[in-house]
């Protein structure tokens, strides 16, 4: 039903919503609790139906009808075993979105919750980000948040999770429409 791509690795959902991983696998990108590389698309260990699923660099999550999040790959993972880990949240989450090494998840109460691999970090490094009502955060090395008014702000560069020496603190900026 839908494709996403990481780094050498696509990940997709069935029309039932069975999420499914082929391609590299050396960081267990593919969530089979191996490091097998797998030419065809192999359901996901232990992940119930999903309706979405987005891939990242080296890893993957996935959003259930129910709002719960599930995570796999090199930065989410419970021991070497490499199993999916279902990110506990207390809240349901309506929005989520996947960089290479970032997931942001705007919860059903409106709160941001931002992990970097795989790691919760605070948010507060974004100086006016708790002041915008987002619809989509996206990004690479930096951020862009859509506000419910159609408006985009991005923030300065990043440097893996963490502002530049230089930008502090970071605040998002407006960006004028094309």
């Amino acid at each position: 039903a839908t494709i996403t791509a990481g780094s050498g690795f696509w990940c997709g959902l069935r029309d039932d919503g069975t999420p499914v991983c082929w391609g590299s696998n050396a960081r267990g990108q593919l969530g089979d609790e191996t490091t097998t590389p797998r030419p065809i698309p192999t359901p996901i260990s232990g992940v119930p139906p999903l309706v979405r699923i987005v891939a990242g660099f080296t890893g993957a999550c996935g959003l259930t009808s129910s709002g719960d999040v599930w995570c796999w790959g090199q930065y989410f993972r419970q021991g070497a075993e490499r199993t999916p880990i279902r990110l506990l949240l207390g809240e349901p989450v309506v929005r989520m979105d996947v960089n290479d090494t970032d997931v942001f998840l705007t919860l059903s109460g409106g709160r941001l919750r931002y992990f970097h691999l795989g790691v919760e970090r605070p948010l507060s490094w974004v100086g006016n980000l708790g002041d915008l009502t987002s619809t989509r955060i996206s990004g690479r090395e930096s951020i862009c948040v859509t506000t419910t008014s159609g408006e985009v702000h991005c923030s300065a560069t990043l440097s893996n999770g963490i502002i530049a020496s230089q930008l502090t603190p970071s605040e998002l900026v407006p960006v004028p429409p094309p």
